[in-house]
């Protein structure tokens, strides 16, 4: 991680609720079961709405494609999982349209 990065990370975390951003890690790390290893290379996700974050992870889950390991088959990195609308994230990442995508969110 370059000085400029760091700093700019720094910056952004200092302007988050610490509580939420403790809520996020917990969740993303004891619930999505991702590592410090991973989170360290995207800590952006820690930035990411945590309900967008559950939504997307649950739908994923519920497909059977929740793969957050690069060594293994239909790997989601962390990126993907909170970029982008929720069309590209259903075409891109979870192989399934927004209208099945969106009849999930209602089921929950």
């Amino acid at each position: 991680m370059t000085r400029s990065t760091s700093t700019a990370l720094q910056a952004i975390f200092l302007s988050l609720d610490a509580t939420e951003l403790v809520k996020t890690f917990n969740y993303v790390h004891s619930d999505m079961k991702v590592p410090h290893e991973r989170i360290l290379e995207f800590p952006n996700i820690l930035t990411s709405r945590r309900f967008r974050i559950e939504n997307r992870h649950s739908y994923l889950k519920s497909l059977g494609r929740d793969q957050y390991d690069p060594c293994k088959e239909n790997y989601v990195s962390m990126k993907s999982l909170v970029s982008g609308t929720d069309a590209e994230f259903c075409a891109n990442v979870a192989k399934t349209t927004p209208e099945t995508y969106n009849l999930f969110l209602k089921s929950l």
